[in-house]
């Protein structure tokens, strides 16, 4: 734990490369709590177990000095360490080591000593360390060590389940004390009270995904760090989602590879040999666009079918992270649940075969064993265990999932597999059509298809990524990599024998510098490192990041009490709750405001420059004025005070609780349904015992056991790894159902003018004293509307000469800040609420489809992945290969002579709603031939766009 009492020294030293908020204290080892600390916890499942990592303990008037200068300092540390040669260095051998680690047994044929970690034992283990090792020290975490033991802090284990877990356990008892008792109407009793147990776990079950949003606020306020997921992870789909498409699509990748190399062989004889327009097919086209049509369309397949595997691999990861972070608890639960459905199997066969003592008795005992487990995996070392194995693997899907070596490739790959699988999904619309007329179309999509791509590299051309005389630096394949740091190692190795050799002559150079001469030069790093610096959190932006979002929120949220307020509100009358919930909206505008223009003068240059003293001083002036107690708590408060932020701040963002609840209750609405209609049956069955009317088989005095124990399961962590691709992949297609017509506008405060601080006895205007009359006026133009506002807009302009040092501006004399509140969870709640029936309708629907696939992915996720390990394996090397020939494709396409992009003009499609056309026109000629593009670069920019509008005219058609 870091506490400050003084400002950071690491603020002042912009020359030190270590982390911000750790100067003046270091982070207190970890400590396993001890058996009467994990007791309370057990009885209060929210008790956070461990320190904050990150807490100012002064008063908040000393303490802002200390967050400015510590947020100043975290990101000058970030751009040192991207432009810093050894993060690079350090991110090369990470990767080098992971590639060694992939590659372990065929690199090993070549002898160990060619190997940068050499002969090891527990090869997992040490290349994993390894490689996050090289990512702490890329990042500029100086103290490795405090960072993995903070990991520990962070796990809570099945805490959240730990209701669930008893309802568990006595719905067992109950079914024990059923299959025990004698008396039918004694069982008739217990088989009622069972179902409403049974129900009761139902609700717990549904409410620990709340219980699981708390906890995650410790993964916040923990530990020294936190690795985000990359941008693949949050963009990937399901894993039965990706299983079923790499089943689908992963075909003929070998087909694909072979087409291709002929198409570029054929396009290089075309160029090598021009020939005259019209020579190359049947369109007039040359034999070199031609060539070039049929490379764009194969490379365009293959890119799609790379975009397929790698949506797959992110899925995976992002199931491992979860599986890391509870597989002791997930064994744990796994025991316990095949003990109880054991004794339950045996159950069913009482009494015919055997005994009611016998099997009421394993029923007990099943059932008490598995809460015995849990118990024991809650008291001991597992949570801790499963929070350092969860974040320790995050940090090797941030690695695995970013590109670094070259990350203008992947970009170039998902934009042609974007464009492809628009092209598919217009050529699968006219599928009703006749033959001539889906021809026609299909011949439309493909011309668009082709001048997609076209214009993609053309934008690659003008921005010069990866062109050969763009500028760029030549991206490195992994084995390149790899030799490139055992170059390194190697020279590293040369130069201790040097320096050993000069020691042992009397010969020791004045600096360990001067025995690298000429003769022996260092090998260069390309700087690499920042796309991995940058999903690097560090305490400070972790907490600069939750305060935004919870002061936003709360603004959110007042707006939505004022509007709930003056709906209820008689005419021409403005209740006391009505002026209580417009000063509650006055207040949060002024901390959000002050929060956001603080931010704004702590920004550090692209140059690195450091924000000059008399704008930090308005900084700090700005964060004094903050008084809400939440924002405070999340950098003064202690580890509860800043879990429950957290939490807030969480609540208060759009999608996060939804993430959290919506996935646990469609990952257990299957068995949840399952036990309360098995029960019900039971319930009835022994009521016609009771009565005496029942004539069916004797093998029904108890079914089965409670089929929803409180652990965690296997497949669990398929579902809840969807977590980190929810934001972006299912919330959009959510609150797109809600979506009104006409946004509401978005107000604009008049034109702030901040003046320089002044002294503390100086009587004249206080410098930010002058926004509450404008946050005044905003907050009556914000109670007059019947929605929340989607944007906020800040428009500073520069003080006038002779006022201190100006804050930073544009060019234009003025510095727009906006705050967008579409991303907050009260702005989707008023558009809820007023949403038409049909839009609710809608809603509730898509909310449904969400957890049915999340059911989906627990039951026959696991059985998907099975399906897909062979096409994987039969395609991977190819996928391989078609990878790397994509640089040399890119590289082709970008060497060419540009040539205009051809845009098609898409007709009406008049004729899909009208008779059939002439038989003899020629079908195609419904389409008119596509006019040639300008080439000037400024039309060239719109490109895109247009062909985007082409399009949608096409789709809205074909529908």
């Amino acid at each position: 734990m870091v506490e400050h009492a003084s400002p950071a020294a690491a603020a002042t030293d912009p020359a030190a490369d270590r982390p911000a908020n750790r100067s003046a204290n270091t982070a207190a080892p970890h400590e396993t709590p001890g058996l009467r600390a994990r007791m309370r916890q057990l009885l209060n499942t929210r008790a956070v177990l461990h320190p904050p990592a990150l807490r100012y303990q002064e008063d908040w008037s000393q303490a802002v000095a200390n967050i400015c200068n510590d947020w100043v300092a975290d990101q000058e540390l970030r751009k040192r360490r991207a432009e810093s040669p050894e993060a690079s260095r350090e991110i090369s051998r990470m990767l080098a080591l992971a590639h060694e680690f992939k590659n372990l047994e065929t690199l090993r044929k070549d002898g160990t000593e060619n190997l940068i970690l050499g002969n090891v034992k527990n090869p997992k283990q040490v290349y994993t360390d390894a490689i996050i090792r090289s990512f702490l020290h890329a990042v500029g975490e100086t103290d490795v060590e405090a960072v993995l033991n903070s990991f520990k802090n962070t796990g809570t284990g099945a805490s959240h389940r730990q209701i669930p877990t008893v309802i568990s356990t006595i719905a067992n008892l109950l079914g024990a004390a059923q299959i025990l008792a004698p008396d039918p109407i004694a069982k008739a009793a217990i088989s009622g009270t069972r179902l409403a147990v049974q129900v009761g776990l139902s609700a717990a079950v549904i409410d620990s995904g709340e219980r699981r949003l708390f906890n995650s606020g410790t993964e916040d306020a923990l530990p020294l760090g936190r690795a985000e997921a990359a941008t693949a992870a949050r963009r990937a789909p399901s894993v039965l989602q990706a299983s079923w498409d790499v089943m689908r699509e992963l075909h003929d990748v070998e087909k694909d590879l072979r087409h291709l190399t002929e198409a570029l062989k054929r396009l290089e004889q075309a160029r090598a040999n021009p020939s005259p327009q019209g020579s190359g097919s049947a369109n007039g086209k040359s034999a070199a666009e031609a060539a070039r049509d049929d490379v764009n369309l194969v490379s365009a397949r293959i890119c799609y079918k790379l975009k397929v595997k790698q949506g797959y691999k992110a899925a995976r990861e992002n199931a491992a992270v979860e599986w890391r972070g509870g597989e002791r608890g997930i064994y744990c639960g796994t025991t316990g649940t095949a003990l109880t459905l054991t004794a339950a199997g045996i159950g069913i066969m009482t009494p015919e075969i055997i005994a009611s003592a016998i099997s009421g008795g394993l029923l007990a005992g099943a059932a008490t064993t598995a809460l015995l487990l849990y118990i024991g995996y809650q008291l001991g070392s597992g949570p801790s265990k499963d929070g350092e194995a969860k974040a320790r693997r995050a940090i090797i899907a941030l690695a695995k999932l970013t590109e670094v070596l070259d990350p203008t490739l992947d970009k170039a790959i998902q934009e042609r597999a974007a464009a492809y699988e628009r092209y598919r999904e217009d050529c699968k619309r006219p599928s009703r059509l006749q033959p001539a007329r889906r021809e026609a179309v299909e011949q439309a999509a493909r011309r668009i298809l082709l001048a997609s791509l076209n214009g993609i590299t053309q934008r690659e051309r003008e921005q010069g990524d990866a062109h050969p005389d763009g500028g760029a630096s030549k991206a490195i394949s992994p084995e390149e990599n790899w030799a490139q740091y055992r170059t390194y190692q190697q020279h590293q190795a040369d130069a201790r024998t040097r320096e050993a050799g000069a020691d042992s002559d009397g010969m020791r150079h004045a600096s360990p510098e001067a025995s690298d001469d000429a003769a022996h030069p260092e090998p260069a790093f390309t700087p690499i490192a920042k796309p991995l610096i940058e999903g690097w959190k560090r305490q400070i932006e972790i907490k600069m990041i939750g305060a935004q979002r919870l002061l936003a929120g709360k603004v959110a949220r007042a707006q939505k009490h004022v509007l709930a307020q003056q709906n209820a509100a008689r005419p021409q009358e403005e209740s006391q709750k009505l002026i209580d919930a417009k000063e509650e909206l006055r207040q949060t505008m002024r901390n959000l405001i002050h929060f956001e223009l603080a931010y704004s003068q702590m920004r550090v240059g692209e140059d690195g420059a450091r924000p000059g003293e008399a704008v930090l001083d308005r900084a700090k002036a700005l964060l004094l004025r903050i008084d809400d107690s939440d924002a405070r708590a999340l950098f003064c408060g202690d580890a509860d005070q800043q879990v429950k932020a957290t939490y807030l701040s969480k609540r208060l963002t759009a999608g996060e609780t939804e993430r959290y609840t919506l996935l646990n209750t469609g990952a257990n609405a299957l068995a949840m349904g399952l036990g309360i209609g098995l029960q019900a049956g039971d319930v009835h069955i022994a009521f016609d015992k009771a009565d005496g009317a029942y004539t069916g088989p004797r093998f029904n005095d108890f079914k089965l056991v409670a089929t929803l124990n409180g652990m965690p399961t296997p497949s669990g962590p398929l579902s809840t790894g969807d977590r980190a691709p929810f934001q972006q992949r299912e919330m959009p297609t959510l609150l797109k159902t809600i979506e009104p017509a006409a946004a509401a506008g978005s107000p604009s405060i008049v034109p702030i003018t901040l003046d320089a601080p002044r002294p503390a006895d100086d009587a004249r205007n206080d410098p930010v004293n002058a926004l509450d009359a404008q946050i005044n006026a905003l907050v009556d133009q914000m109670a007059s509307r019947q929605s929340v506002f989607d944007t906020l807009t800040l428009e500073i302009v520069a003080p006038p000469a002779g006022t201190g040092e100006a804050m930073p501006v544009s060019g234009s004399g003025t510095d727009t800040i906006r705050i967008d509140l579409t991303k907050t969870a009260a702005f989707h709640r008023v558009r809820y609420k007023n949403a038409t029936s049909a839009q609710k309708a809608r809603y509730i629907a898509r909310e449904a489809a969400i957890a049915a696939k999340q059911t989906g992915s627990i039951y026959v996720g696991p059985l998907a992945q099975l399906a897909a390990k062979p096409r994987l394996n039969a395609t991977r090397a190819f996928l391989n290969q078609a990878r790397g020939q994509m640089a040399t494709v890119r590289e082709t396409l970008l060497t060419e002579a540009p040539t205009p992009p051809r845009a098609p003009t898409l007709p009406e499609f008049s004729w899909l709603k009208s008779s059939a056309p002439d038989p003899a026109s020629d079908p195609i000629s419904i389409l008119p031939a596509p006019p040639d593009l300008p080439t000037d670069p400024v039309t060239i920019s719109g490109f895109t766009s247009e062909v985007n509008d082409a399009l949608a005219k096409m789709r809205s058609a074909s529908d």
